[in-house]
């Protein structure tokens, strides 16, 4: 959403995402992303094996997606600019939604500490 709105916002005379104060940020959420997506294929794959240590996975897979999902929210709502957190636009949803994904089933630390391989 960020990187579709900063190849049509413009200021100055060209796209916002022409520039690196967008550029970066934007970058980031793909980038936080992507590392929530792999953690989930590794869950994934960790339970059609049948892992002891798929809790773990699971639970960092929770982690990393929470945490993207929030920050990546909070970016685009930057890149959005003052229009960001007006119902004109949908990325304060999503933050919204990331809080409330968030609280929904909350991972323990105990989970992401007590791993077989920690207890060895």
């Amino acid at each position: 959403m960020a990187a579709g709105y900063a190849a049509i916002r413009e200021q100055f005379g060209k796209a916002i995402g022409s520039f690196q104060g967008v550029k970066h940020p934007c970058a980031d959420m793909a980038v936080r992303s992507a590392v929530a997506r792999s953690q989930l294929y590794f869950a994934a794959c960790a339970f059609d094996a049948g892992a002891a240590d798929l809790a773990f996975h699971v639970g960092a897979a929770k982690r990393l997606a929470d945490g993207a999902a929030l920050d990546n929210a909070r970016s685009n709502i930057q890149v959005h600019g003052g229009i960001g957190m007006t119902d004109a636009a949908n990325p304060h949803l999503l933050l919204k939604r990331a809080h409330l994904l968030q609280f929904v089933a909350p991972i323990a630390t105990a989970v992401l500490l007590e791993t077989p391989l920690a207890s060895a």
